[in-house]
């Protein structure tokens, strides 16, 4: 990745690829993206949009995409997702106690629809989201909300945490209590 000259733009903390189909239609021209990464910078906080067009090689500015609303350093670790079933991109912030859901269909836009909120695991990092097959039956599919937090209130350590249940597009409803991995 090319050193940043935007002097607004402090420098690089943590950012998600998200690899999919062709979107020509993202910058209106005849592109190809490999990859597109939401980076979040130092000053504000905002999440930044970078795309490739050579398989991830090398990755070129385009704006910003999502300002901090919160003013808090807790608004980090973008996650970003296609939902099938509503046509748009999910994106999940880490929130402090809670992860935010976002959605776009142009991944420039966002709109915020929903929090998950957790007070129970301490600060909140890198949330993840994926649909599962109930036992190997790929027509009963579940979805997973993973959550790294601090697992001291259940005599555990830093860790990662998960919740199996169903999310529309906009909103995840847990249908179990807090699992832990380690």
């Amino acid at each position: 990745m090319q050193k940043q000259t935007n002097r607004s733009v402090k420098g690089f903390i943590l950012g998600r690829p998200v690899s999919f189909w062709p979107i020509a239609y993202f910058l209106r021209k005849k592109l190809h993206f490999h990859f597109i990464a939401a980076i979040r910078f130092t000053s504000v906080f905002p999440h930044n949009l970078w795309y490739s067009t050579d398989g991830g090689n090398s990755f070129k500015y385009n704006s910003i995409v999502q300002h901090n609303p919160t003013g808090s350093a807790d608004f980090r670790d973008p996650k970003i997702i296609w939902h099938e079933q509503t046509k748009k991109w999910v994106m999940l912030l880490a929130e402090r106690d809670k992860v935010g859901f976002y959605t776009s269909s142009n991944l420039k836009d966002w709109e915020y629809t929903s929090s998950f909120v957790r007070q129970d695991i301490g600060i909140i990092e890198c949330p993840d989201l994926f649909q599962l097959n109930v036992d190997d039956n790929s027509d009963n599919k579940k979805w997973v909300l993973m959550i790294g937090g601090n697992g001291f209130n259940y005599g555990l350590t830093t860790g990662s945490s998960y919740f199996v249940g169903d999310f529309d597009g906009r909103e995840f409803h847990a249908e179990t209590p807090v699992k832990w991995l380690e």
